[in-house]
């Protein structure tokens, strides 16, 4: 973990920033999202966003994102199995990481239907041999591991 000495560096203009800002408001205020998870939409909706009872669209108000981004802590910590090893996000932190996704994607029925090198990796190790618990590997090497 580094503390950084700078100023972040400014990939996008001001106007740039707001550009991408009015848009994406523009697709949570009035084209909406479809959230799959149950218990995500109750969440939303509890915090005040609005649901289309035809299409099941998730519609999230300026107001309601940011008082949500008000709320949202400046900085975390990730505790480690070993307290040395725990990383503060945040603040004037800098925090470098890998950039691989989720071992095991789902599709909507909870088969894993994709697996990236990360899953390969892990599952040449046998470390998650059959996947997320409940699931059928569709990966062959998962599938390999796993007998």
């Amino acid at each position: 973990m580094f503390t950084r000495a700078y100023q972040p560096l400014k990939v996008l203009s001001e106007s740039q920033v707001e550009f991408i800002h009015r848009y994406s408001m523009r697709i949570l205020q009035e084209i909406g999202i479809v959230f799959r998870d149950p218990r995500a939409v109750e969440i939303l909706l509890r915090a005040g966003a609005k649901q289309d009872p035809v299409n099941q669209r998730i519609y999230i108000s300026e107001e309601l994102l940011r008082s949500s981004l008000e709320k949202a802590p400046h900085e975390f910590t990730f505790h480690g199995r070993n307290p040395e090893k725990s990383v503060v996000v945040g603040g004037d932190r800098t925090v470098t990481a890998p950039g691989y996704g989720s071992p095991f994607v789902l599709d909507l029925e909870g088969r894993v239907v994709q697996c990236n090198r990360a899953c390969e990796s892990v599952a040449g190790r046998r470390a998650l041999p059959g996947g997320p618990p409940g699931t059928k590997p569709r990966c062959f090497r998962a599938m390999a591991s796993a007998s």
